[in-house]
């Protein structure tokens, strides 16, 4: 693949004939700059490799523990934010080779937001109404899921849902939030008392994200990917 100042996936489409509110006017600005950034040789690679190694680390460092003591046949469920980092490549080189798959990149948008959150708002909450220590491990962590949310705000751009996909997608991940706190593979806390507070926060996120990609059904302003869907 010969490399240029971008990547294939910018000839997409373009945002520019895009209707967005005035207030939102700025924010698209930039989300446009942005994900030119990354889809630049050098960004592109650097993101894919933090997925691969992120991914990796996740399920042996993270998960490893925890997938040893469960049946085999629930493996596929329990590392969902390494999953997620995971089901982003394939979409990014996808949309980079200018052949974007638009369900594909729903239902990893769908999982980034979600799970890149949920630990997020987890750590929020071990520090600030729990008092737990400030450490490396919590701030790293941290710091990788906003990652995840970004990726999955620079997906956005790139799913064309339809109302029975977001229909299915919030069935499929309340499902997944029925193995987490009623079969009980939700990954090990620090703070196991903030397990009914995130299990809400898991439920509630996944109706939400629902209803917005319900919503992008009908009107979608950063909107610029084609192909399959």
């Amino acid at each position: 693949m010969r490399c240029s100042t971008t990547w294939r996936g910018r000839a997409d489409g373009d945002m520019s004939g895009a209707t967005v509110p005035a207030v939102l006017s700025p924010f698209v600005t930039l989300y446009k700059w942005a994900s030119a950034q990354a889809m630049r040789p050098l960004p592109a690679l650097l993101i894919i490799g933090a997925n691969l190694v992120g991914t990796i680390w996740g399920v042996i460092g993270w998960y490893g523990g925890q997938l040893a003591v469960t049946p085999v046949w629930l493996w596929p469920f329990v590392p969902k934010s390494p999953g997620s980092a995971f089901i982003f490549i394939p979409a990014f080189v996808l949309i980079l080779l200018g052949r974007s798959w638009p369900l594909l990149n729903l239902f990893a948008a769908f999982a980034l937001f979600k799970y890149g959150l949920w630990t997020v708002i987890f750590w929020f909450l071990y520090w600030v109404k729990v008092g737990g220590q400030v450490d490396v491990m919590g701030v790293a962590m941290t710091a990788t899921h906003w990652g995840m949310v970004l990726q999955g705000l620079f997906l956005l751009a790139y799913i064309r849902p339809r109302p029975w996909q977001a229909l299915a997608l919030g069935v499929w991940f309340l499902f997944l939030d029925w193995l987490d706190y009623g079969v009980g593979i939700y990954p090990g806390l620090p703070d196991p008392a903030l397990v009914p507070v995130m299990a809400w926060e898991s439920v509630v996120s996944t109706i939400l994200l629902a209803v917005l990609m319900f919503a992008l059904a009908w009107r979608n302003p950063f909107a610029v990917g084609r192909g399959k869907a």
